[in-house]
């Protein structure tokens, strides 16, 4: 279950940014990739890495209720892959795409 929850709270790194989606308009989001040429680079990006993240968390768990190998092995593993999917592509987007991009800024431009 600890496992789980971290799995879960990696996951709402990305609670912010579906909001502003969510709340955001044409007009903002126009704004956004007017100041930030690969805004939407970063967002597809993130989003996909996001989506393999969770499809790897329910893999793991079902791994774990059918037996495959135990909880105690699935879960730390899984949590090592849910890293990589979330946290290195952000290091990456930041490293690679620099001054066009924002991590924080954009949701209230």
């Amino acid at each position: 279950v600890r496992g789980l929850l971290v799995i879960g709270l990696i996951g709402a790194v990305f609670i912010p940014d579906c909001l502003a989606f969510v709340l955001g308009s044409q007009d903002w989001w126009g704004r956004v990739t007017a100041q930030h040429a690969a805004q939407t680079t970063l967002e597809s990006t993130t989003s996909l890495c996001a989506l393999y993240a969770t499809e790897a968390s329910m893999v793991s768990h079902r791994c774990g209720k059918a037996g495959v190998a135990k909880f105690s092995v699935i879960v730390p593993s899984f949590v090592v892959v849910v890293i990589v999917l979330t946290i290195a592509p952000c290091i990456a987007a930041l490293h690679n795409l620099g001054d066009d991009i924002s991590f924080f800024s954009f949701y209230s431009e």
